[in-house]
């Protein structure tokens, strides 16, 4: 049995001030699902759903992005549903 501390995953990390630097107030009053149907192309990677989240709203809204950015199936279906396609206001 060893003394050493098991490495800390960066994952263990608060991520609330994290998600806070990514997302604007705005953005975070609309639904997961919208966001991911917006700005899916903004993201080449996302992995922010990893971390934990003292304010388990916040932590609720960025882990169903990861979801939503992790299926195909479910992120087209959101694109249809709010990405720029779908806003027929622009004419």
């Amino acid at each position: 049995m060893s003394d050493v501390p098991a490495p800390k995953s960066r994952f263990d990390e608060d991520g609330d001030w994290m998600a806070r630097q990514f997302f604007s107030a705005d953005e975070l009053r609309l639904s997961p699902e919208e966001y991911a149907g917006r700005h899916a192309d903004l993201w080449a990677s996302f992995s922010l759903h990893l971390y934990r989240y003292r304010d388990k709203d916040l932590g609720k809204w960025v882990r169903r992005v990861g979801e939503v950015f992790a299926s195909e199936s479910e992120l087209e279906r959101c694109r249809r549903q709010f990405g720029p396609a779908a806003d027929t206001s622009i004419r």
